[in-house]
């Protein structure tokens, strides 16, 4: 019989069900239909064949001699289609691993990450809060995104800063009245300041504002800015912020900037396979990302003016 004149494959495997479970009901609840669509699709197979297939038994039902005959065959014929199924080779799952400092992994990156999912539906993304990748492997591609003054530099990869967001000093504003009278960079010198280290950013701030950094201020010691913003909305200190990790919590007023500035020293980089820098995976990423961060502006001290960030 032509392939053309084969009976729909619902009609057969609505009676292979049948004969499986030995009624109409036992098909349905496999193939989660009503009993009635099952009687349906047996009674067209049967149209379509010119063949009795089933017949009253008692209350229930049974295969005609043909139907044993017909079912016999086409169970093993469904067995062989499952068999060639397992049997073909198995697409890799391609793999995209970012590596991203913690702040941007927890506040920013990990809940757009179905967005970017959605963009790359063939890709499983990966996310890990570590801004060192591991060499590319051949399952996958690893891409590296962190927050530095200048892109890392190796053979075989490329780079783009995507954007360098303003650094600026905040607090939270419910800890203590008298920190909010600060109005100056000098002010910060005479209050407990949230190191970053090994950032190393309060000295570089300050000289970019023209006040001398005295090593011995006081304040927590951390091992990044993620904790280091973590322990101002805990009301330890001042810390240095860059507004794409702080932007709800300044909106929310969770925390403030102290006064106005504008000092931008480091950006955030993404790092990637130069072979696959302009192909999918990683030119989906590189456009997801600008726009990501780009929309990640915080109005300049919100009791004065408003500033966008502007790209590398």
């Amino acid at each position: 019989m032509p392939i053309g004149k084969l009976p729909p494959l619902v009609q057969l495997r609505a009676f292979a069900y049948v004969g499986e479970t030995g009624s109409v009901r036992g098909a349905a609840e496999v193939m989660r239909v009503d009993h009635s669509v099952i009687s349906r699709h047996v009674r067209s197979l049967e149209e379509f064949l010119g063949v009795k297939l089933i017949r009253s038994k008692g209350r229930g039902l049974a295969l005609t001699s043909e139907g044993e005959h017909y079912f016999d065959r086409i169970a093993r014929a469904f067995e062989e289609i499952a068999d060639a199924t397992a049997a073909l080779p198995k697409s890799p799952v391609r793999r995209l691993e970012i590596y991203s400092t913690a702040g941007l992994a927890h506040r920013v990156l990990l809940p757009a990450i179905p967005s970017l999912q959605a963009l790359l539906p063939a890709w499983s993304i990966i996310l890990h809060t570590s801004s060192e990748a591991p060499p590319q492997t051949g399952d996958g591609v690893s891409v590296e995104v962190y927050f530095a003054n200048e892109p890392r530099t190796t053979p075989g990869t490329a780079s783009e800063c995507t954007v360098r967001p303003r650094l600026f000093p905040v607090v939270n504003p419910r800890t203590s009245a008298s920190w909010l009278t600060a109005n100056s960079p000098a002010d910060l010198l005479t209050m407990p300041i949230i190191h970053a280290d090994p950032r190393k950013l309060w000295p570089a701030w300050f000289h970019n504002v023209g006040v001398k950094y005295i090593k011995q201020l006081h304040g927590p010691r951390l091992q990044n800015m993620h904790l280091a913003l973590e322990a101002a909305r805990c009301g330890q200190g001042v810390a240095l912020a860059n507004e794409v990790l702080v932007q709800e919590d300044i909106l929310s007023g969770e925390l403030i900037e102290l006064f106005d500035s504008d000092i931008r020293l480091e950006g955030y980089h993404l790092t990637g396979p130069a072979s696959g820098w302009d192909t999918e995976p990683v030119s989906i990423l590189r456009t997801w990302l600008r726009d990501l961060l780009g929309r990640r502006s915080v109005p300049r001290n919100v009791r004065t003016s408003g500033t966008e960030i502007p790209h590398c």
